[in-house]
């Protein structure tokens, strides 16, 4: 019997890790925009537990668990909240008012920016109180989307293939392409409908296409500059 064999891009394979296995296996959603993060956060999520107790920071993960429990004294709905970085995990205590105003924010998978306090009441575990929550974006400004190529040995299907994964994550920013032939390199800012949205699904597919190195979000060349 033959079984036909079925390509998912990243994106794809990640979700299907996640469902059938309950966790990411070949790569994480956060490891593209990992740099974003880390512009975004106040603290990393591993740095909460050396933090005194009380202080305010500002964290960036993603939704991996939330439990919902009724309050005994009010009836209302709260939550127990788990929020992943690529570093570690916390539990946070949404509160009635906190997870009422927030709840559609508060599923699994979602990236967020949550503002809040350190809470190292329960001596076994950190926690994390939030005060704000909202959603993580990409924040592009000016800064276009760099590419690298190599004009010398690019085959002109990967040219195809570029214009299908960007014209797929349609949005604001521009891209640069830096066509390298020889020992000199050009740079072609892309028509109008090739700006994109610079979120995680699309840094992986330009990576698994090109390579690493190729594709960066910023003024100037990727570090992979020459498409070597």
């Amino acid at each position: 019997m033959d079984i036909p064999s079925v390509d998912f891009t990243k994106e794809e394979l990640l979700a299907l890790e996640k469902e059938t296995l309950g966790l990411y296996v070949s790569s994480h959603p956060l490891k593209d925009i990992k740099h974003e993060v880390r512009r975004a956060a106040t603290h990393l999520i591993s740095e909460l537990g050396e933090l005194p107790d009380g202080t305010v920071t500002t964290i960036v993960g993603m939704v991996s668990a939330v439990k919902r429990i009724t309050t005994k004294k009010s009836g209302e709905l709260m939550a127990f909240v788990t929020i992943e970085g690529l570093e570690g995990s916390v539990e946070m205590l949404c509160f009635p008012a906190v997870y009422q105003e927030n709840k559609e924010l508060l599923v699994e998978d979602k990236v967020v920016k949550i503002r809040g306090r350190v809470d190292h009441k329960d001596e076994a575990e950190t926690k994390f109180i939030p005060m704000t929550i909202e959603a993580f974006v990409v924040r592009t400004g000016l800064e276009p989307l760099a590419i690298s190529v190599d004009g010398d040995r690019l085959p002109s299907t990967v040219i195809d293939d570029l214009k299908d994964i960007l014209v797929r994550f349609p949005g604001e920013c521009a891209v640069d392409m830096y066509v390298s032939t020889g020992e000199s390199a050009r740079r072609l800012r892309l028509g109008e409908g090739f700006r994109v949205n610079p979120q995680a699904g699309l840094f992986a597919e330009l990576k698994e296409l090109l390579g690493e190195g190729c594709v960066c979000q910023g003024n100037g060349a990727p570090a992979n500059g020459a498409g070597k």
